[in-house]
C-alpha cells in the first residue's frame, strides 16, 4: 500500500495569526504531517526556509510589515530558475487581481479563507505530488549527465527510459523512491 506523502514532506506556514496556524497544524497533524515549522512573523521566512529546506509553504497574504507577496518576492532569487517550491496561498482576499498577482508571483495553487479541510487536503496532495515529481526529474537529468559523461569515459553506463519510467511510477505510489525503500532493477545491458 502506498504511504501517504504528508509523512515525508516538510511544510512552512506563514501567517500572522496564531489561532490560524494552530489550525493548520493540527490538519496536517492528522494527516500524518509530523515536519512543520512555523511562524507568525513574516520576516523569519528567509531564514526559516534555509534553515528547513520545506517541501510546501502554505502563505497567508495579509500580513502587517511584510505581506505574502513580499515574501514571495523574497524567494523567488533563492529558487533559481530550475527550483520549485510549492506555495499554496491562503487569504480571505477574493479579489481577481489579488490571485492573478500571487501567481504571478509563483503562487502554485490559492485557496480562499474559510476553506473546506478536504479540499485543502487534495490540494496539498497535489502540490506534495507536483514537488516530488520536479525533485525526481532534477535527480535523474543530473543521474542522466553523469552517465553520459561516464558513457564518454569508456564507463558504459547507461540510464534509459524504462528506468525513469519506473521512477515516475513509484513517486505517483507514494514516493518510496525518495524514500529509499524502492527495488529498482537495473538497466540491461546490451550484449
Amino acid at each position: 500500500m502506498a504511504q501517504d506523502p504528508f509523512e515525508h514532506a516538510g511544510f512552512l506556514i506563514v501567517d500572522d495569526e496564531a489561532a490560524n496556524i494552530g489550525v493548520l497544524r493540527r490538519m496536517l497533524q492528522q494527516w500524518d504531517a509530523i515536519n512543520v515549522v512555523s511562524t507568525t512573523d513574516p520576516f523569519e521566512t528567509l531564514t526559516l526556509f534555509h534553515a528547513f529546506q520545506p517541501d510546501l509553504m502554505l502563505l497567508d497574504l495579509m500580513m502587517p510589515g511584510l505581506d505574502g507577496f513580499g515574501v514571495m518576492e523574497q524567494l523567488q532569487p533563492l529558487l533559481g530558475p530550475d527550483g520549485f517550491l510549492p506555495i499554496l496561498v491562503l487569504t480571505a482576499d477574493t479579489a481577481g487581481q489579488t490571485k492573478r498577482r500571487a501567481l504571478g508571483l509563483g503562487a502554485a495553487d490559492f485557496l480562499t479563507k474559510p476553506f473546506d479541510a478536504i479540499e485543502l487536503s487534495l490540494r496539498l496532495h497535489n502540490l506534495l505530488e507536483r514537488r516530488f515529481l520536479r525533485r525526481l526529474q532534477n535527480q535523474n537529468q543530473v543521474a542522466r549527465a553523469g552517465a553520459r559523461a561516464a558513457a564518454g569515459c569508456g564507463g558504459g553506463i547507461s540510464v534509459n527510459d524504462e528506468l525513469f519510467a519506473e521512477l515516475i511510477a513509484s513517486v505517483r505510489e507514494g514516493g518510496a523512491i525518495l524514500r529509499g525503500e524502492a527495488a529498482l532493477s537495473r538497466p540491461k545491458r546490451p550484449t
